[in-house]
């Protein structure tokens, strides 16, 4: 998919700097992103396992999903070291879990019906996902938090276009 390597050719790290001394301490803040912090552990976990199932039957959806997975590894650092910079401990106390998204045979290559379905799952987590940063957003007066809430907003977006102009295809 010719959208696809334009996606690859950016797979450059993006502007990271530590909010550590650039944000006012506020503990009901970074109590509140502790949601924002298991939801990004959640997205790797269903992003990783998402493109284990797309492997065989859609090849480059898989990688598409893999890649996006490596970008919710850094979110997950960056909300994790936003709530140290706000006062909170980013400790996560909860299981991860990600619903099956097959039955019995969805796994046969030849017969696989995958794709879509991942497609509509992961648009949605995409949905959620900027609804709660947006959510988030609206919570702070901080500058600085609301500029970092921002960027993860617009990758979030970019995440969904992606998959959109993906799934366009199995229209």
């Amino acid at each position: 998919m010719q959208q696809d390597r334009f996606y690859e050719s950016q797979d450059i790290p993006s502007f990271h700097p530590t909010p550590d001394g650039c944000v006012t301490r506020d503990l009901r803040l970074a109590r509140a992103m502790q949601e924002l912090y298991v939801d990004e552990l959640t997205a790797i976990a269903a992003a990783s396992y998402r493109a284990m199932l797309c492997a065989a039957c859609d090849r480059e959806l898989s990688e598409l999903l893999h890649r996006q997975m490596r970008d919710e590894i850094r979110h997950f650092r960056f909300v994790g070291e936003l709530i140290l910079s706000l006062g909170g401990n980013p400790c996560v106390r909860m299981q991860i879990r990600v619903d099956p998204l097959t039955r019995t045979g969805d796994l046969d290559p030849d017969r696989c019906h995958l794709p879509k379905t991942v497609l509509c799952v992961a648009l949605a987590d995409k949905k959620r996902s900027v609804d709660r940063y947006q959510t988030m957003l609206g919570r702070t007066q901080d500058r600085v938090v609301r500029s970092f809430l921002s960027q993860m907003i617009d990758e979030e977006q970019r995440h969904a276009e992606r998959l959109r102009e993906y799934a366009r295809q199995y229209e």
